[in-house]
């Protein structure tokens, strides 16, 4: 819904504007391949070592009853420790109740864990403890949690305290004894008075032990290497005694093999009460371990701490311990809470802690980050009481973070209706579930913190873009996932926030969303489903590697679903298509998974579909899924996939075609197939080469790039073959150069009939050979269809074809010494030879090659880098683009291209009403124009095409081969710069196009080729597009053409007998209107008030004849003017005449004819006397009812009645010379300026003079 909003809200500004249409604006024509350098990396959200606490020690030193010598308690004093009141029952009772309260709270963290206590132990029940944890853990981490509040503070030596047998002394426990049993990875947390110091002492023992390892390994290389010289000195027989090595280096453990420093002696975290010289708080109001509570059970803690520091009357804390629910019951107070808690300490953190940090500690390992967020309640609450916790990796303070603004409110809003629930006599659940409600007539009032804090996210959505700061609610949206309640709200939030691009996907990933978007597939609520598939395909867009966790829920069934209902929204079509392409991508499971779903035959449907970006994915779905996949070509033969494919190959979106051929590509070659089918394989994909020959008349590049890989991999999988006829051709070109033939060196001959006759006279080729080759004619028509495309006009396509061609030509036997070998810059430069020969019949397919494993076995590493197809990629970027809300300054009405645009079209509309004035204004019919304004020497051989731009200073000057682009009012040329002709060719035709916004230059050659220049006000333009319009040879008169931007569509002739109509958008040939003419045409133009329907063009024999493209191919001309004697120079329907058409031929005849009449209403000479030169150039002003003739070294003007205006011979200026000879006139669109250029390169402008 909102992107159809978007769209219509595009269409209303575009309305608005009244704006011309922009061509060759898509993304295809910005760029068509991948960046890598540009492409978005994804961070590092996956966990490599995900680690599990679940050996859990607990050392509690209490000797309960006994003060430490270096503690003076308060009185009254904290007594209580796990909530226990331990002199309220005898002391064993109370050690033992202690210990086991302490392990229930550390279960509920980590159920499986299963703590094991040590209460007021000696240093051996320490390293008993100890060396058991880290035998049972293995290679995970061990918790020791230590309670010294029996005991004194730590020392300055490094050492805790614990008890003798008898508990009569304190004994010291060294740190690096404990760091040494409890082994790495590990975490501990000390709750005792000092206990900042102990982080200082476990890396200064750390240090020790890595110094211990470097001196082991020093010594263990000076060992080896003594007995490596000493064996040189004195050799021994095997036999021999050995001398012995120094044992150090057998019975140290095998951590000292590590080379130093070594990583894991230092992966241990530490959580310690305080700091270096703090004590630990003894108010009597909170608990004596009050450091274990808030790690253990923080909302309890919370809440009480909360108790003293509110303002809120009647809340006894002791009704804290009654309140309602259980942690894991959302529902209720308790659960409530917990969840708020959970959100709000996570939210900190992430918002805090680089991101690396915020991984391990956070999202690690469950025990872990559970004891982190509790540690940030310790931080805020053990400071209230001058006490510092402290911890190793060191955080940075969080206490005063406004997320506990939150927090205070979710506890006051809780306390303030305890009582209240509390004092009702009827308790009642109201779900057999547990949920809570409240109590007889009090009902709980949930709190409101979390649609709070979805709103404060979607407010930040408003505004949020990558340079601001990520948005702190994002942690909150994860733990919102978890409701139903509010998980649509939350899902769509995150669908927005996703669309402004990878850098907020790569934020939801680290923040921890994937295992939650991935449960939610295990659902079929129908309500998700769009916003679902629009969160996978963000998140496949960024890192295909999840790929593998769908496919291992088998989440790819969600989306074969969706794709298997064409009743379903398009655009989640769209995505399921893009979500399967990418499971299938290079993953044979997720391959195998799709075939078993049926994947192919839902695709299949789908082919059909009137929407593009489905209809493209759907076939890239299914490229993926057989590629490389035999079984998935097996299943595409048996259901005729691939013959389906080839009707997309005239779609009439480029990318759709683009992509059916590569999915065509993907489908040549096989690894692995028994001989049974080999046959059959090579007749479809003989097939398949010879359907790709309709492709090579595309307009498109991007299409006939993919077409040059798809050739390759034909190549590929029969190489002997194309090898053999390069061989041969290589032995035709050795004949023709010893029987020194005056022929033009071609790659082929003319005729295949004539190539097998003249192979057939060269000794050197054996009759196996040749009969070789008359059973693979096809490899022949294949190798040359190759080679027509390395002289393709764009140059990326004809990069590849003659990539392709050097791998062929590099393994066949080196060309003779007298040619010179075969190089990359001879390829790029290789012109194929034009060929009329039609399309071979496939006469019996030949020989199966031997199956290759893959494209890298036998080619060079060209063929895997050049010819690798980037177009999946390319187009998976849609997927990375804002697509709820386009990112388009064109149409945001806050932007400044938005303005600019509103400003430039107002700006340009008054010219054109200006304009039109002019047809009805007597006094343009009388002007003047020898007011010569510039003289530009564009050095240039002579000057053939000369456009003006229509709203700005800028005129257009086109040569042979070079165009120029001058600012006519300054007299400077702003850029000059080559259309790469072919060699033998030159510009016979330009057109300006979007000259509103966006400007470029389409120019014709005198070989069919049509090319567009884009960014011609920069150093290098961009050569935006270019094709081959019509199969003609260099020459008279060459390609002629007229653009109908409005209708997106450009007609085209020539030395040929239709007029070509090609469709700009779809980039295809759409009709031919034959001119029934045997004559060449020589000047195109058309109606562009009238919906652009009429064609009228000129012909060489003087004819002028009159199309409409509404009428078929062989009815087409409606009119024929035969008035002519002449070659017509040129043709116009201006819109100062209602319907007419003003021509004039190289004799100087000039008439006007009224289409509706098929007359000439009138006629008039440019009084061109025997003898004198022909008339060369001819302009006609679209508004003013004025016209142009070049005539040798003349100019005249006259108005549309034949009456003369002006006569220009000659520059302005004191010493005025000669005019040259006059090769091309035109008038600006929309001023009474005239652009007049010569054989001598000179070009003038010239304006009005009023005639007196």
């Amino acid at each position: 819904m909102e992107i159809k909003q978007n769209q219509k809200h595009k269409k209303q500004n575009e309305k608005r504007f009244n704006v011309w249409k922009n061509l060759y604006t898509s993304e295809r024509f910005e760029s068509t391949t991948v960046n890598t350098k540009n492409l978005r990396k994804v961070v590092q959200w996956r966990m490599k070592d995900r680690m599990k606490t679940q050996t859990v020690g607990l050392t509690l030193c209490l000797n309960i009853g006994v003060d430490p010598p270096d503690i003076i308690k308060t009185n009254p004093s904290a007594r209580l420790e796990c909530w226990i009141d331990p002199f309220s029952m005898p002391v064993q009772k109370a050690l033992d109740s202690i210990g086991k309260a302490l392990s229930v709270q550390y279960e509920r963290w980590q159920p499986r864990a299963h703590p094991k206590v040590c209460p007021d132990p000696t240093v051996e029940d320490v390293k008993k403890l100890c060396t058991s944890l880290r035998r049972l853990a293995k290679e995970d981490r061990v918790l020791f949690h230590y309670n010294g509040h029996g005991v004194p503070r730590p020392t300055n030596n490094g050492e805790l305290w614990v008890f003798n047998k008898s508990y009569t002394q304190y004994i010291p426990l060294s740190i690096y004894d404990l760091l040494t049993w409890v082994g790495n990875p590990s975490i501990y947390v000390f709750d005792c008075s000092g206990a900042g110091l102990i982080i200082q002492w476990f890396h200064k023992f750390t240090e020790q032990r890595e110094q211990e390892i470097e001196k082991a390994k020093k010594k263990d290389a000076l060992s080896s290497s003594q007995t490596a010289i000493l064996n040189q000195n004195n050799p021994t027989p095997t036999n021999a005694n050995i001398p012995p090595v120094n044992p150090l280096s057998f019975s140290s453990p095998p951590v000292f093999v590590a080379p130093p420093p070594n990583p894991s002696l230092r992966d241990y975290i530490l959580l310690c009460a305080c700091g270096v010289n703090d004590v630990l708080p003894s108010s009597p109001e909170l608990p004596a371990d009050l450091f274990t509570s808030c790690l253990t059970t923080p909302i309890q803690t919370a809440l009480k701490w909360f108790c003293t520091q509110t303002i809120i009357s009647g809340v006894d804390p002791e009704l804290v311990d009654k309140l309602p629910g259980q942690p894991t019951e959302r529902r209720t107070p308790f659960g409530e809470l917990n969840w708020i808690f959970t959100a709000i300490t996570d939210t900190i953190a992430w918002n805090v802690l680089p991101s690396d940090l915020f991984q391990k500690l956070f999202r690690q390992d469950l025990l872990v980050s559970s004891l982190f967020r509790n540690f940030l309640l310790a931080e805020r609450i053990m400071r209230s009481c001058k006490c510092f916790p402290v911890s190793y990796p060191r955080l940075p303070p969080t206490y005063n973070h406004p997320m506990w603004q939150a927090w205070d409110l979710a506890c006051d809003h809780c306390l303030a209706q305890l009582p209240q629930l509390l004092a009702s006599e009827n308790k009642k659940e109201t779900s057999a579930g547990g949920s809570f409600s409240g109590f007889g007539s009090v009902e709980y009032k949930h709190s409101m913190f979390f649609s709070e804090q979805l709103t404060a996210f979607e407010v930040w959505l408003e505004f949020g873009t990558e340079d601001k700061n990520p948005p702190e609610q994002l942690p909150i949206v994860l733990q919102v996932l978890l409701s139903q309640q509010h998980r649509l709200r939350a899902l769509e939030l995150l669908a927005r926030f996703l669309d402004l691009g990878p850098w907020a996907v790569n934020q939801a990933l680290s923040v921890g969303i994937f295992p939650y978007v991935l449960k939610l597939l295990q659902g079929q609520v129908a309500e998700l489903r769009k916003t679902l598939v629009f969160i996978w395909a963000k998140i496949l867009a960024l890192d295909q590697s999840c790929q593998i966790d769908l496919v291992k829920d088998n989440g790819e069934k969600y989306f074969l679903s969706i794709l298997a209902n064409p009743k379903l929204p398009i655009q989640q079509l769209q995505q399921s298509a893009f979500i399967l392409s990418v499971i299938c991508n290079n993953y044979r499971p997720g391959q195998t998974a799709c075939l078993e779903g049926n994947l192919l035959q839902h695709c299949s449907n789908h082919l059909s579909n009137p929407d593009p970006l489905l209809r493209r994915f759907v076939v890239f779905a299914m490229a993926k899924l057989w590629e490389n996949h035999e079984e998935g070509k097996k299943k595409a033969i048996e259901d005729k996939t691939h013959e389906k494919l080839c009707a997309l190959l005239s779609d009439p979106v480029p990318e759709v075609r683009a992509a059916a051929i590569y999915a065509l590509g993907t489908f040549i070659g096989r690894s692995g197939v028994s001989s049974d089918d080999a046959e059959q394989r090579a007749i479809i994909e003989y097939r398949l080469g010879l359907t790709f020959a309709v492709v090579i008349t595309d307009s498109s590049p991007l299409v006939r790039k993919e077409l040059v890989i798809a050739l390759a991999s034909l190549v590929n999988a029969y190489e002997e073959k194309f090898k053999l006829i390069e061989k041969n051709n290589r032995k035709l070109e050795e004949q023709a150069e010893a029987n020194k033939k005056k022929k033009p060196k071609t790659l082929f001959p003319s005729d295949t009939n004539e190539m097998q006759l003249k192979s057939g006279e060269l000794s050197e080729t054996t009759n196996e050979e040749q009969s070789e080759m008359e059973e693979n004619g096809i490899h022949e028509f294949l190798w040359k269809f190759i080679n027509s495309l390395s002289g393709d006009p764009f140059s990326s396509v004809s990069q590849l074809a003659n990539s392709l061609i050097f791998r062929v030509k590099n393994q066949v036997t080196p060309a003779p010494k007298s040619q010179g070998s075969v190089s990359m810059e001879d390829l790029r430069n290789m012109r194929s030879p034009k060929s009329k020969q039609r399309l071979p019949f496939f006469i019996k397919p030949p020989a199966p090659p031997t199956p290759q494993s893959s494209l890298s076995a036998s080619l060079p590493s060209i063929q895997n880098e050049e010819l690798r197809s980037t177009l999946y990629d390319w187009s998976s970027q849609y997927f990375n683009q804002p697509i709820l809300n386009p990112v388009n300054g064109n149409w945001d009405e806050t932007s400044p291209i938005y303005n600019e645009r509103r400003w430039r079209n107002q700006k340009n509309k008054e010219l054109i009403e200006e304009a039109r004035k002019m047809k009805n204004d007597s006094s343009v019919g009388v002007c003047s124009l020898e007011n010569e304004i510039a003289i530009l020497e564009n050095e240039s051989q002579f000057v053939t095409q000369l456009k003006f731009h229509p709203f700005e200073t800028v005129v257009v000057v086109a040569d042979e081969n070079e165009i120029g682009v001058w600012n006519w009012e300054g007299g400077q040329k702003i850029n000059a710069f080559s259309n790469m002709n072919a060699p033998g060719t030159r510009i016979s035709a330009m057109h300006l196009l979007n000259a509103h916004d966006n400007f470029m230059i389409a120019v014709g050659s005198d070989d069919g080729v049509v090319r567009i220049w884009g960014g011609v006000y920069k150093p290098e333009p961009t050569l935006v597009t270019a094709w081959k319009a019509l199969s003609v040879e260099g020459g008279q008169p060459g390609l002629v053409f007229d653009w109908q931007e409005r209708n997106e569509s450009m007609i085209a002739s020539g030395n040929i007998d239709v007029l070509k109509i090609w469709d700009i958008n779809r980039e295809l040939f759409i009709q031919d209107i034959s001119t029934q003419s045997t004559s060449s045409v020589s000047c195109i133009t058309s109606n562009k008030a009238d919906g652009e329907r009429l064609i009228v063009a000129g012909f060489g024999d003087g004819g002028v004849r009159v199309f409409d493209k509404r009428v078929g191919n062989k009815f087409g001309m409606v009119a024929h003017f035969a008035d002519h004697k002449k070659f017509v120079l040129n043709v116009f329907m201006p819109h100062s005449l209602d319907k007419q058409i003003i021509s004039g031929s190289t004799s100087g005849e000039i008439k006007i004819w009224d289409v509706r009449t098929l007359r000439a209403v009138r006629s008039f000479a440019s009084d061109i006397k025997k003898g004198e030169q022909i008339m060369t150039a001819l302009a006609v002003h679209e508004y003013a009812p004025i016209i142009a003739i070049g005539q040798d070294q003349r100019i005249k003007v006259m108005n549309l009645s034949g009456e003369h205006l002006s006569l220009i011979r000659y520059h302005e200026g004191f010493l005025g010379q000669r005019i040259g000879p006059v090769s091309a006139l035109s008038y600006h669109p929309y001023k009474v300026m005239l652009g007049a250029g010569a054989t001598d390169s000179i070009v003038s402008i010239y304006t009005t003079k009023l005639k007196e």
